[in-house]
């Protein structure tokens, strides 16, 4: 036990700067000793210890002497055997934290708790030396429950430094967080936490200095680079809490501007009439920000003055045509107008009047057409009514007028008789339907208005004859022969 107590006390002194199986060279001999000791306790002392023996034998034993020459019993060795096999026991253990706390390299962490137990076990192996085993055992008790207590405190001792190392990153301080996570990595060797804090730490001073070059692009208004830059800060600690802010407000900026730049184009293109460019300029700003209601009414109001400057183009189209008398195309643009706005007053009004002068239109040019149709009455009326209708409209024009007066014209030649010459043979009854029977003549004059006539000729032993015939105003002193001429065959 000379040899253990020995080992305490360098390991508890030895430098930091050897190598650990130098520096702890002592308590190496002294682990591989106690192994050795615990077997011969084990496999050895049962055979040397004597087992319970009878009264009569105790009183003939042979007596032990013992250091102050006095003999000791055999119980009494026995008890102070077991005494000294229950402090190896608790000696092996605190060699077993011992050893896992050296290789933790526990002096960094915890010297003075570390130091505190080592000097409570060499006390131990003075009262061990001594033969005061029992004393020797509280003493290694005392100095297992304080090697306990350092292993127990480990994840409060971790936490702490973790905690720490945060807390310099944040600051700022690459060194103090270095220090902080590495005793933290001792404590809990290739701890995630531990292992990406010291990661951080080693990356911070970079980190920092890109955070700054992108703070002073940002100042200059140069929001991509200065993003780009932070970016960079990120690929090397992708946990940086400065670079993540700093990112997060340089997207919120690059999005405004964006969304500003958008919306201002899109307001530009509306000034200069080009709606499907503002439209979509400003559809590209909801986009970025599909909640913003600026974007939304940006959209609902240059679709309104699309549909506006349509509905106005068309309105000014069909009056062009109008006034071109193109009253089919007129009607047309109106109808186009009304599909987009059907409350549009000035459009219904302009597609009635176009329809009325389409129709109108083209019932002149039918009759001024087929002037010879006015010789049916049904005719001659309906061009009288036209001619009235036209006479009611309070917008007229040079060809609306014109068709009016050369209609006007017609009918005034329709209504007026025209010299008709009939021919027959003396021998033919004529009749003339809607004038009348005209008899047996040679020939005859009279006064028709122009117009369609049907003439027809009986006389017996002949068939009938059915002449028609037109009288034209423009051809006067029309000639029609009616006689019967085809004899029919006498039946027998």
């Amino acid at each position: 036990m000379n040899n253990q107590g020995d080992s305490f006390t360098q390991s508890a002194t030895a430098p930091d700067s050897q190598p650990w199986w130098i520096t702890h060279k002592m308590q190496v001999i002294s682990f591989s000793v106690l192994i050795a000791l615990l077997l011969a306790v084990i496999f050895v002392l049962p055979n040397v210890v004597s087992p319970p023996v009878s009264q009569s034998a105790t009183d003939n034993a042979t007596a032990v002497t013992i250091p102050n020459g006095q003999a000791e019993s055999p119980w009494s060795e026995a008890q102070k055997a077991k005494q000294r096999r229950e402090a190896q026991g608790v000696l092996a253990e605190i060699l077993k934290l011992q050893q896992r706390l050296e290789q933790q390299s526990v002096e960094r962490w915890a010297g003075t708790e570390y130091t505190e137990a080592m000097d409570t076990a060499v006390a131990g192996d003075a009262f061990y030396r001594q033969h005061e085993f029992s004393r020797a055992q509280q003493q290694y008790r005392d100095s297992l429950a304080k090697f306990t207590a350092i292993v127990e405190s480990e994840d409060v001792r971790f936490n702490t430094l973790v905690t720490e190392g945060a807390g310099a990153i944040a600051a700022g301080n690459s060194e103090q967080a270095k220090t902080a996570f590495e005793l933290a990595g001792l404590i809990k060797a290739g701890h995630e936490t531990a292992r990406k804090g010291l990661q951080q730490a080693d990356t911070l001073d970079s980190v920092l200095a890109h955070i700054e070059q992108a703070k002073l692009q940002i100042k200059a208004g140069n929001l991509n680079e200065g993003k780009n830059i932070v970016q960079q800060a990120l690929s090397s600690d992708p946990d940086s809490s400065p670079a993540k802010e700093l990112l997060t407000e340089l997207n919120a900026a690059i999005l405004e501007r964006n969304f500003t730049a958008a919306m201002s184009e899109g307001f530009a293109a509306l000034q200069h009439s080009q709606y499907a460019k503002a439209q979509s300029k400003f559809k590209h700003a909801l986009s970025l920000k599909p909640q913003s209601n600026d974007a939304k009414t940006a959209i609902n109001q240059a679709g309104n003055q699309q549909v506006q400057s349509n509905i106005k183009r068309l309105l000014a189209d069909a009056a062009a045509l109008e006034s071109k008398e193109a009253w089919q195309e007129a009607e047309s643009k109106y109808e186009q107008a009304l599909a987009i706005d059907g409350s549009i007053v000035t459009a219904r009004i302009g597609q009635i009047r176009s329809q009325t002068r389409k129709n109108l239109n083209s019932q002149f040019e039918q009759l001024l057409a087929k002037p010879e149709r006015l010789a049916s009455d049904a005719v001659y009326r309906q061009a009288q009514l036209i001619i009235k209708d036209a006479g009611g409209l309070t917008q007229t024009s040079a060809k609306l007028q014109g068709q009016v007066e050369q209609l006007s014209a017609i009918l005034v030649k329709a209504d007026t008789p025209v010299t008709v010459r009939l021919q027959s043979d003396e021998l033919t009854d004529v009749t003339l339907y809607k004038i009348g029977q005209l008899g047996f003549f040679s020939k005859q004059e009279m006064e028709l208005k122009p117009g369609k006539y049907v003439a027809v000729g009986k006389r017996d032993g002949y068939r009938d004859v059915r002449q028609e015939f037109t009288v034209s105003w423009d051809k006067p002193l029309v000639t029609v022969r009616i006689q019967c001429e085809e004899r029919v065959a006498s039946l027998r």
